[in-house]
C-alpha cells in the first residue's frame, strides 16, 4: 500500500494463526517455545523444565533503510497478546522494512482511537496500522485518513464497509476445538451432571461472537446438544471486570460447569472469582466443578493451564509476532 501496490478491497484472512492449547493434550515444552517466541518473555514455564531460554540470534540488519514513519493504535495496552504485538511488530517494520512504528493506545474507546488517528495525520506518517472496536465508526477513522492521503489497514475488527486492506485472523476452528474438548472431558469425568456454560463475553463486539464464543459454544454442542448456555455477561476486557461478572453469575447460576473467558483477562478474571468462591480446583488435572477455557495463551494464563491444580485447562494460542509481521506486510 505505501508503494502504491495494494488493492483497496485486499482482504488477508490468515486461516493458521492460531492454537490449540491443552493440559491434556499439549506438551509443555510445545506450549514453552510457543511462548517463548510470541511473547518474548523470560518464560517461568522454562524455569520449571528447568530449561534456560536460548538467546535470540541477531538478525542480518534490512538491505536498504528508509524513512518511513507508521502509526500503529492498538485496541488496548494493558494485555498480554497486544503488548507482545506491538513489539514485534516494532522490531520487524524496522528489520525488514527501516520502518519507524509510533504507538497510541486505543483504549478500547474509538473517540480515544478517532483522536490518534487524527494525530498520526497530523504528524504525517507514512501509513496507519488500525484495531478498534465499532466497525461503523473505523469507516470513519478510514475516511479521515483517506482523506489525508494517508494508506491505512485494519486488524482482527474491520470496517462496516470493507472498504480497506483488513488482516483476519481466523480463530473459529480452534474455537469450536476447545468447545469440543471442553465437553468430552466433562462428560468423561462427570457423565451424568449436564453441562451448563458460562461466558465472559465481548457482547458488542460482532467479530468475536462470530470468531470465539459462536464457535465455542457450537463446538460445546457438538458433543453434548443438550448443554445449556445459562449466562453471557460483558467482561470489560479486564481482569477485575470479569471476576466481578462471574462473581454475580455464580450467584445467579451457582451450576455453571464450563465457563469460557473471551480473553485471557476474562478466563483470568472468572478463575480468581472461582477461586474466592471455594472453586475453580482440579487434582492431577481433573477439575473439581467447573472446567474454564481461555483465549491468548499470555504466560499468565498458560501458568494456569499446566498447573494441575487449577482448573483453567484449555486455551486458545493468539500468535503476536506472526500476526505483527503479516500485519506490516499488508501496509
Amino acid at each position: 500500500m505505501i508503494n502504491g501496490d495494494g488493492a483497496a478491497e485486499e482482504w488477508l484472512n490468515v486461516d493458521t494463526l492460531d492454537k490449540f492449547i491443552s493440559f491434556y493434550d499439549t506438551p509443555l515444552d510445545e506450549a514453552t517455545e510457543f511462548l517463548s517466541y510470541q511473547y518474548c518473555s523470560e518464560v517461568e514455564l522454562e524455569e520449571a523444565r528447568g530449561v534456560s531460554a536460548a538467546p535470540a540470534e541477531e538478525e542480518d540488519a534490512p538491505a536498504e533503510m528508509t524513512d518511513i514513519v507508521i502509526g500503529k493504535i492498538p485496541i488496548t495496552m494493558e494485555h498480554g497478546y497486544h503488548q507482545g504485538h506491538v513489539k514485534h511488530l516494532i522490531e520487524y517494520a524496522e528489520n525488514e522494512y527501516g520502518a519507524t512504528v509510533n504507538v497510541i493506545e486505543g483504549e478500547f474507546s474509538s473517540d480515544k482511537a478517532m483522536s490518534a488517528v487524527e494525530t498520526f495525520i497530523a504528524q504525517g506518517v507514512d501509513g496507519i496500522l488500525l484495531h478498534s472496536t465499532d466497525e461503523e465508526v473505523i469507516d470513519q477513522m478510514v475516511a479521515e485518513a483517506e482523506r489525508a492521503g494517508i494508506p491505512i489497514s485494519t486488524f482482527y475488527i474491520p470496517t462496516a464497509s470493507r472498504s480497506v486492506p483488513h488482516l483476519q485472523i481466523n480463530e473459529a476452528k480452534t474455537s469450536f476445538e476447545m468447545g469440543a474438548a471442553a465437553a468430552e472431558k466433562w462428560k468423561e469425568w462427570y457423565p451424568d451432571t449436564p453441562i451448563k456454560v458460562g461466558v465472559v463475553d465481548f457482547l458488542t463486539i460482532p467479530i468475536v461472537q462470530e470468531h470465539r464464543t459462536g464457535p465455542f459454544i457450537e463446538g460445546v454442542q457438538s458433543i453434548d446438544p443438550d448443554a445449556e448456555v445459562v449466562s453471557k455477561l460483558e467482561g470489560g476486557g479486564n481482569i477485575q471486570t470479569a471476576m466481578e461478572v462471574m462473581q454475580d453469575m455464580l450467584q445467579a447460576h451457582p451450576e455453571v460447569n464450563v465457563v469460557y473467558g473471551a480473553n485471557a483477562d476474562h478466563a483470568l478474571g472468572a478463575l480468581a472469582a472461582l477461586k474466592n468462591a471455594g472453586r475453580g480446583t482440579a487434582v492431577d488435572g481433573k477439575v473439581d466443578t467447573e472446567i474454564v477455557v481461555g483465549t491468548d495463551a499470555t504466560e499468565a494464563e498458560l501458568l494456569e493451564v499446566f498447573d494441575p491444580s487449577s482448573a483453567l485447562k484449555i486455551t486458545q494460542g493468539l500468535q503476536p509476532a506472526i500476526n505483527a509481521q503479516a500485519e506490516a506486510d499488508l501496509i
